[in-house]
């Protein structure tokens, strides 16, 4: 029982001079490598700045993503950006509602009267399009409707009524190819500068592809035209030019053929008939022509004393046999 007692007391004391001893200092920390950048030279960093807290830095994270998402939306679409077909379903649209998704893809503003028409329009892609041809279509629609769009500096569009373009300060177009036109009902204001045949010479030719032919101006002084329509009528025009403004073929030779046998002023008057189709007359009358115009025009005692004269030389040659043989025998 003493030594029991003893032992007790031993583990007791041992226990509370190890609880009244100073705890060890903790051991220092291990250096973390920092960590390599990525392949691609960006280092993200922390928007924070401090990365004490985790979840601040997340948060802080996110709502760079979200800052950059809407500028990205409010940036303007490129020019071959593809719409998808939904968004191109404009079913008996009203005008002003049109308008907007227009200004939308064209990221100008539109000049307008105050009071728009009360006109429903409808446009229903059945493919998807690129940003330029929605555009397009949008145009033409608008002109089937008697409207167009005239654009006006970087910044701006006017929307007037097609009869009215004309009085529109239209900017010219820098397309030189025919095949650089859209196919659509754009209004353009193109000129065209020909090389070997008038302007005036091709206005009757091109009058009818014009959908308003008070367009169309000619200046055969300078061989311009002013084409101010729609795209699609302007390039059906240009590739008319081009095959018709060409140099004529010099295919003719200028040769002297001597006159034997005929008279120059008859075969004339029959090479004049078959070119023109037309029976022509010589300048020069013939020999044979003017000894008739002038017996015909002698007078009545003139052709008497001819007549006498021809009668009595008859009578000397019936009452002169011999002479008449013998002059026989020396023409044989």
């Amino acid at each position: 029982m003493k030594f029991l007692t003893t032992g007790l007391l031993t583990l007791a004391l041992a226990a509370l001079g190890q609880a009244q001893q100073p705890p060890a200092p903790p051991s220092p920390p291990v250096p973390v490598p920092p960590t390599p950048p990525a392949p691609g030279g960006n280092e993200a960093a922390d928007p924070t700045g401090d990365n004490s807290d985790p979840e601040a830095a997340a948060n802080a994270i996110l709502d760079a993503l979200d800052n950059e998402a809407a500028a990205g939306e409010d940036a303007p679409l490129a020019m071959d950006d593809v719409i998808p077909m939904a968004d191109l379903q404009l079913v008996n649209m009203p005008i002003e509602q049109f308008l907007k998704i227009y200004a939308d893809y064209v990221n100008r503003t539109i000049l307008r009267q105050s009071a728009l028409p009360n006109l429903n329009v409808t446009l229903e892609a059945q493919t998807p399009l690129t940003l330029e041809e929605a555009i397009q279509a949008m145009d033409s629609v608008l002109s089937l409707n008697g409207y167009t769009t005239i654009p006006v500096g970087e910044k701006f569009i006017t929307f007037v009524p097609s009869a009215n373009a004309l009085q529109e300060g239209a900017a010219f177009s820098t397309i030189t190819d025919s095949t650089e036109l859209p196919e659509a009902n754009q209004f353009v204001t193109h000129i065209v500068q020909l090389k070997h045949i008038l302007p005036s010479e091709v206005t009757a030719m091109i009058t009818p592809m014009a959908k308003n032919p008070a367009g169309i101006v000619a200046l055969d002084i300078s061989k311009t035209l002013v084409l101010r329509d729609n795209s699609s009528n302007v390039k059906r025009m240009l590739e008319l030019l081009e095959r018709v403004d060409i140099k004529p073929d010099e295919d003719f030779k200028l040769k002297v053929i001597p006159i034997r046998y005929g008279k120059v002023e008859e075969i004339y008057d029959s090479m004049q008939t078959l070119i023109t189709g037309q029976g022509g007359g010589s300048s020069r009358p013939s020999s044979s022509s003017s000894r008739t115009s002038s017996s015909r025009t002698t007078g009545r005692t003139g052709t008497t004393s001819r007549t006498g004269t021809s009668s009595l030389q008859q009578n000397r040659t019936s009452s002169n046999p011999s002479s008449s043989s013998s002059s026989f025998r020396n023409r044989l």
